[in-house]
């Protein structure tokens, strides 16, 4: 039977043979994408004139009943 002190060494060599042998190997390269604008989903210039509303078409007030206003 093999002394523990054998296994020891022996398992300690192993794991550093195994964190050497993964340090060595190069870590996988992200796919580059070029990038691109995200979509406008709402826009609004606000260049009416001063003192005037807002676009009604765009906005509406709503006032709420205070129940699950968001």
């Amino acid at each position: 039977m093999a002394s523990p002190r054998l296994l020891r060494s022996c398992l300690l060599a192993t794991l550093s043979a195994t964190l050497v042998a993964a340090a060595a190997v190069a870590p996988a390269q992200a796919e580059h994408r070029p990038e691109s604008a995200a979509a406008v989903t709402f826009s609004d210039t606000f260049d009416g004139p001063a003192g005037s509303g807002v676009d009604a078409a765009k906005w509406q007030l709503e006032t709420g009943d205070n129940v699950n206003n968001h």
